[in-house]
C-alpha cells in the first residue's frame, strides 16, 4: 500500500466563537457562585432581584435591557428551594410570588381562561374597544389566543389540561393576568402554586405583558409576541399538571420553545435564540444559563421530526410517571436511545444554513445559523485536541486537497462514552466509517464530529489525528461481495479505540449490520443506506445500542446487503475478539 503525506503550508486554524450576545445576568450569577463568591441564598436572590426589581441588581450582573424568554425557570428554582432562604428573603420574595391583586376580568369563549386586567395604574390596557362589547380589544385577543393554544395543546396533542385551583382567582378557569411586564424585562411566566396529590401535578397561574411594544422587547413585539408567549406559557402551565420539579427546568424550556413554533409557525421568534446552541455546541444539552435552553429547543425540533410530535408528549407522561427528568426517561422513550438520538442530532445539526436539507433534515434549516467548528485544518497529517461535556459535540474541520485520495482519521476520547462520525458536504448518502473517507477531492468540506453521549460529567478529553492516504480511491467494482476480517482483531477499545469491518459491494445497496454475542444475544445493529459499490467498511466502537460498552468476549458480526437486483443479495457472518 503507497501512502504519501501531503505538504502545503501549514495551517491550522482554532476557532473561538465570539458570544452570541453579552453573558447573562443568570449566567454571571452562576459563575460566582460555583466560583464560591456568593452564597446559594444571595445567588437565589439577586435571580429573583432580574426578574422582579432588576434596579436592586448590583451593577457586576446587570445585562443590556433585553427581555428574556420566560421568569419561569427562576420562579420554580426560588419555590423548589424555599425552605433555604431567610426568612426576610422569604418576607420580601412572598408578594412577587402570590397572585397580583384582582382588577376586571373576563372568561373566555371556550370557558377554559380567565383574563384578569386593568383598567388604570401602571397596568392598564388600551381601552380601545371597536366591537363595542364592554372588553378592551387587546383582552379579546388574548382570550382568543389562549383558547387557540388549549385547542392544539389539549385537544389536538392530547395533552393534560392543568389541573383546576378550585376557585382562587375567583372560580375554576385557568388564569391569566395581563399586567405590564417590560420593567421586570420578560416576556412572561408561569408560577407554580400548589401540589395536587396524589401525584406530581401543580395548579399554577399566567402573567403576560399588557402589550409588548416597549423597546425591550426584541425577538418578537406586539400580537406576535404575545402568540408565542401566550403557548410557551400555557405549555408550561401543561407541563405542571404532570411535574414541577426543578430538575426538568431545562426540558420545560427547551419544549415550550419548541410548542410556540408549533402553535405560530409563521412568527418563528425561536430563530432569535439559536446562537446560543450552535455557536456553543460542546456545552451540554441540559445546561440551564437563560440562554442556551431556548437554542436547544433545536433538539425537541429533531425529536418532532425524527421520531414524532407525540415523543414529547410522551417524555412528560412518563416524567409525570416518575417523578423526576433524569436522563433515563429520555433514554427509555427515545427509539433507540438517547445516545444514538445524540449522535445523529449532532449531524442534524450541521446541515443548515447553506448547507440545508429541508426534506432529509430541519424544515426550516435555511433560516438556521451554521454549527461552530472547533479547529480547521488544511495540510496533513494533522492533529489537535479539545474537550467537550456530556450530551454536547465538537466539530473539526478537515479541508480537503484537490489530490486524488483520501483522508484517514483517527478520533480518541480518554474517558466517557462517545461517538465519531465524519460528514460530508455535497453529502453522501452514508459515511459508515468514522475513521477514512475515499475520493476527498469529491467534497468541499470534510467534518470530524466527536460526541460525548455520556448522561453527566464535564471535560472529556480527546485527541485526533488525520492523514492522506492516496489509495483512498474509487476502483473497479468487485466480482463478488465479501465480508472481510475486522482490523485490529482482537481489538482493546481502551486502546485502539475500536475496530473496522470491511466488506465490498457489486453495485449500490442498503446494509445492514448486526453484532451478536456469543450466545446470540443482539448487540447492535445500524442500517447503513445505499452505500456506493466498492470498498466500504463500519466502524464498531465497542459499544452496545445504548452506548454502553459491552464486555471482553468473542462477538458474531454479520452482514446483510439488499440491492436493487434481488440476486446480488448478500449475507455472510465473521467472528471477532474484543479486549478489555
Amino acid at each position: 500500500m503507497r501512502r504519501f503525506i501531503v505538504y502545503v503550508p501549514f495551517v491550522l486554524i482554532i476557532v473561538t466563537t465570539a458570544a452570541t450576545a453579552e453573558v447573562s445576568t443568570t449566567a454571571k450569577i452562576e459563575a460566582d457562585l460555583q466560583a464560591g463568591r456568593i452564597s446559594y441564598e444571595s445567588s437565589l436572590l439577586y435571580k429573583a432581584y432580574s426578574l422582579f426589581e432588576p434596579s436592586r441588581l448590583p451593577p457586576t450582573y446587570r445585562s443590556p435591557d433585553v427581555a428574556r424568554k420566560s421568569g419561569t425557570p427562576i420562579i420554580m428554582e426560588l419555590k423548589s428551594n424555599w425552605e433555604l432562604l431567610s426568612v426576610s428573603a422569604r418576607e420580601y420574595l412572598e408578594p412577587y410570588l402570590s397572585r397580583p391583586v384582582p382588577g376586571e376580568q373576563v372568561i373566555t369563549p371556550s370557558g377554559k381562561f380567565v383574563v384578569h386586567y386593568y383598567t388604570s395604574g401602571g397596568d392598564a390596557v388600551d381601552p380601545s374597544d371597536q366591537d363595542r362589547n364592554g372588553i378592551p380589544d387587546y383582552i379579546d385577543t388574548v382570550a382568543a389566543i389562549f383558547d387557540s393554544c388549549y385547542t392544539l395543546i389539549v385537544k389536538d396533542l392530547g395533552y393534560k389540561e392543568p389541573p383546576s385551583d378550585g376557585t382562587r382567582g375567583g372560580g375554576p378557569e385557568f388564569d391569566v393576568y395581563v399586567r405590564d411586564l417590560s420593567g421586570r424585562r420578560v416576556y412572561g411566566y408561569t408560577t407554580p402554586e400548589r401540589p395536587v396529590p396524589p401525584g406530581f401535578a401543580y395548579t399554577s397561574f399566567i402573567e403576560v405583558d399588557n402589550d409588548y411594544q416597549d423597546p425591550i422587547y426584541r425577538s418578537s413585539r406586539g400580537l406576535d409576541a404575545l402568540r408565542v408567549t401566550a403557548a410557551h406559557e400555557f405549555f408550561h402551565a401543561v407541563q405542571f399538571s404532570y411535574y414541577a420539579g426543578d430538575d426538568a427546568r431545562w426540558w420545560m424550556e427547551i419544549s415550550s420553545t419548541w410548542m410556540e413554533d408549533v402553535a405560530y409557525d409563521e412568527v418563528n421568534d425561536y430563530y432569535a435564540y439559536l446562537g446560543y446552541f450552535f455557536n456553543y455546541p460542546g456545552t451540554s444539552l441540559d445546561v440551564l444559563n437563560d440562554q442556551h435552553e431556548y437554542g436547544a429547543s433545536i433538539f425537541a425540533h429533531y425529536l418532532a421530526k425524527r421520531f414524532g410530535a407525540d415523543t414529547i408528549r410522551r417524555i412528560w407522561e412518563k416524567i409525570g410517571q416518575e417523578g423526576n427528568a433524569e436522563m433515563g426517561i429520555f433514554d427509555e422513550i427515545i427509539p433507540g436511545g438517547l445516545a444514538e438520538a445524540m449522535s445523529e442530532f449532532a449531524i442534524w445539526n450541521y446541515y443548515t444554513g447553506s448547507r440545508a436539507d429541508p426534506v432529509r433534515y430541519y424544515p426550516e434549516g435555511e433560516f438556521y445559523p451554521e454549527i461552530s467548528v472547533t479547529a480547521i485544518h488544511n495540510s496533513y497529517p494533522a492533529s489537535g485536541s479539545g474537550k467537550v461535556d456530556h450530551l454536547a459535540s465538537n466539530y473539526i474541520r478537515l479541508i480537503p486537497q484537490r489530490t486524488a485520495g483520501g483522508l484517514k482519521v483517527n478520533p480518541q476520547g480518554e474517558r466517557g462514552q462517545w461517538t465519531y462520525q465524519l460528514v460530508t458536504f455535497p453529502r453522501r448518502e452514508e459515511v459508515p466509517d468514522p475513521t477514512e473517507i475515499m475520493d476527498w477531492d469529491r467534497y468541499q468540506d470534510i467534518v470530524l464530529v466527536l460526541t460525548v453521549t455520556s448522561f453527566r460529567g464535564k471535560g472529556f478529553r480527546y485527541s485526533y489525528w488525520a492523514e492522506f492516504d492516496s489509495d483512498l480511491t474509487e476502483k473497479p467494482l468487485p466480482l463478488v461481495a465479501v465480508l472481510k476480517q475486522n482490523r485490529p482483531n482482537p481489538f482493546l477499545p481502551g486502546q485502539t479505540g475500536g475496530t473496522t469491518i470491511p466488506f465490498d459491494l457489486t453495485k449500490p445497496g442498503d446494509v445492514v449490520i448486526a453484532i451478536y454475542s456469543l450466545n446470540g444475544q443482539l448487540v447492535k445493529r445500524k442500517e447503513l443506506n445505499r452505500l456506493d459499490g466498492g470498498s466500504n467498511s463500519y466502524y464498531w466502537d465497542g459499544r452496545n445500542q445504548k452506548g454502553r460498552p459491552v464486555a471482553s468476549g468473542v462477538y458474531f458480526y454479520r452482514i446483510q446487503i439488499h440491492s436493487d437486483s434481488q440476486t446480488d443479495d448478500f449475507t455472510a457472518v465473521r467472528k471477532m475478539s474484543l479486549v478489555r
